[in-house]
């Protein structure tokens, strides 16, 4: 969902949100004293939201250019605590936040 007001005729400031998702593999390798190690690795599907907003402007007839910043959060994913005989308290979590940037050329088509 996107949502703004004109600053000039072929000017757009905007504020957009929305439904993130996204795929992510976590891994990691613990070593434990005495020798004791723990591979973990897991892919899964996340979906989360997003803000952000931008700029965007009508160059010429029917063309459109744009910039624009979103943040997308995510929930964190944590290793699981225990591996065989050796518990582990895992002292991390994996954080799946994103920041991006984004440029984009548009054509409209039709009159």
């Amino acid at each position: 969902m996107r949502g703004g007001f004109t600053v000039t005729p072929n000017w757009l400031l905007y504020v957009t949100g929305g439904l993130a998702v996204t795929q992510v593999r976590d891994s990691a390798t613990i070593s434990n004293p005495p020798g004791a190690t723990f591979v973990f690795s897991e892919t899964s599907t996340l979906a989360g939201g997003t803000v952000g907003g931008g700029v965007e402007t009508m160059f010429a007839p029917n063309w459109s250019a744009r910039i624009e910043y979103l943040y997308a959060k995510f929930k964190d994913t944590d290793p699981p605590l225990a591996s065989g005989p050796v518990v582990i308290a895992p002292a991390f979590s994996f954080n799946h936040d994103l920041n991006v940037v984004r440029f984009a050329i548009n054509y409209k088509f039709g009159p």
